[in-house]
């Protein structure tokens, strides 16, 4: 008897690079039919129309190098259904995020996502819509709208319902003090935000504890 060969995990490498280019090397046997049957949007700048996309297994790594920091999904599977320049087109991702600690100590967390994607070249704009995010225990409802590929600007919405902070935090080996018996039970947060390359804003940050709630502004600078 002969064992089947095993397929070799596809392999993704992203590189942030202290210059202002982005450079990422990809290497996958990712598989992606073409269907010219398929009618794109008139309006797009590119006739492109893909029957599906599909990657299993794969390993991503992205590298930070202004930073010094590296993430890494493990066991990615991605499934991109039928797609055209203009047109919502349903995206599913799943897979392991690993995280490093202090040392050589390691944080792994499953991950679930699904989403709508829209991507328009003649009219520069990039959506995601209906992101349903879920990390560890942590679950989130999201959206995206990027405009201007040149100097990008974008908006969108975070919304995580209320959910007990002691589980979330529990994979990151983070322990709460104890409180009571009705204290730091559930944490929910919402709030839509602004931004580009340089800074990010969030105008209307509303954080709930228990039953206390908490509203605010902030803003996150890059680091250029």
């Amino acid at each position: 008897l002969t064992a089947p060969a095993q397929e070799e995990a596809e392999t993704v490498e992203m590189v942030v690079r202290k210059s202002s280019d982005m450079s990422s090397d990809i290497a996958s046997d990712s598989e992606t039919d073409i269907e010219p049957d398929i009618e794109p949007d008139k309006g797009s700048a590119m006739a492109l129309a893909v029957a599906g996309i599909e990657m299993r297994d794969a390993t991503i790594t992205y590298m930070d190098e202004t930073a010094g920091q590296q993430l890494t999904f493990e066991g990615v599977n991605i499934t991109l259904d039928q797609f055209a320049f203009g047109r919502l087109t349903p995206v599913r991702l799943d897979g392991r995020l690993v995280m490093p600690l202090a040392g050589e100590a390691s944080l792994t967390l499953p991950m679930e996502l699904s989403a709508g994607v829209t991507l328009d070249v003649a009219q520069e704009t990039f959506n995601l819509s209906d992101i349903d995010l879920v990390m560890g225990v942590a679950r989130m409802s999201m959206s995206l709208a990027l405009a201007d590929f040149e100097t990008p600007r974008f908006t969108g919405t975070v919304a995580m319902p209320a959910q007990a902070p002691a589980a979330m935090l529990d994979p990151l080996q983070v322990k709460l003090p104890v409180l009571g018996d009705n204290a730091l039970t559930t944490v929910s947060l919402k709030t839509w935000f602004s931004g580009t390359l340089d800074v990010v804003r969030f105008p209307e940050l509303e954080i709930i504890i228990d039953e206390t709630k908490l509203a605010g502004r902030a803003a996150y600078y890059m680091e250029v």
